[in-house]
């Protein structure tokens, strides 16, 4: 079931959702997202973000554990949220 997802300019989701825009088929693990979409952010913080993206279906993942890959359900989507947030709507339903 969607969420409304809270999303605010320079926030860890909003930074994964731009990254996702500009590279729309990249795919990574947490790690990966974490050092090279987030410039080193820690893991422990891109998790939760990416489990708000994943109960709104903005991301998708594929495999398990520390080799899960996430990736985005649809650019176009992703595209739509940020235009919102760029329009000052930060409480989404998605």
């Amino acid at each position: 079931m969607k969420k409304v997802l809270a999303l605010r300019k320079g926030d860890l989701v909003y930074r994964i959702l731009e990254y996702l825009i500009r590279h729309p088929q990249a795919c990574s693990t947490v790690s990966g997202i974490a050092e090279i979409w987030l410039g080193g952010e820690a893991q422990k913080n891109v998790e939760p973000a990416l489990t708000a993206l994943l109960s709104n279906e903005l991301v998708q993942t594929l495999g398990q554990g520390s080799s899960t890959l996430y990736f985005a359900t649809s650019p176009i989507e992703v595209r739509n949220v940020l235009a919102k947030v760029e329009e000052g709507d930060s409480d989404l339903s998605v």
